[in-house]
């Protein structure tokens, strides 16, 4: 009981990018941490960047608070980027935030231009989630390696799964 880390601002550079984490987590009690990434390489946050290294390209931003206690967790994130292309075509701007309360974990937003994202997942035993994609005028032909102009198609339409997730 009584003891703590304190982690004064502390800037760590690497293959993602320039990380820079502070905060306070009190054993006993209080979370109050702070993370972010600017700049950061979107192919080394995916785990992409082994596979091609040029499919998915583009800078994200990235910034955690995590508060709660040890018992509770409590995060919110925000990951960002301007623009995101996928073997050099543009898919447009990516906006997700996340929130997660305990064992609770809620994502949503736009994943790129046209494609928004709704995803809620328990941590337990059994990992139950559910998740829905909603597309509309979302330029598909990036993902076959065209331009819009080589294969005109949009998406319009939504996709929605539940279930559990098996590991």
């Amino acid at each position: 009981k009584g003891e703590w880390i304190d982690l004064e601002p502390a800037n760590f550079r690497g293959a993602l990018g320039q990380t820079v984490a502070a905060g306070r987590w009190n054993f006993d009690g209080p979370i109050d941490f702070h993370l972010s990434l600017e700049n950061g390489s979107l192919p080394e946050l995916l785990d992409v960047s082994e596979i091609q290294n040029d499919t998915v390209q583009g800078d994200c931003k990235v910034v955690i608070d995590v508060g709660g206690t040890t018992d509770r967790v409590i995060a919110d994130a925000q990951l960002s980027s301007e623009v995101i292309s996928y073997q050099h075509h543009a898919l447009g701007e990516m906006n997700l935030n996340a929130h997660l309360d305990g064992r609770e974990l809620r994502m949503r937003g736009a994943v790129v231009a046209g494609l928004e994202g709704d995803m809620s997942l328990r941590m337990g035993d059994r990992w139950p989630m559910e998740f829905s994609l909603r597309a509309e005028q979302f330029q598909a032909a990036p993902l076959f390696g065209l331009s819009s102009d080589e294969l005109p198609i949009a998406l319009n339409g939504n996709v929605r799964v539940t279930g559990e997730l098996l590991f």
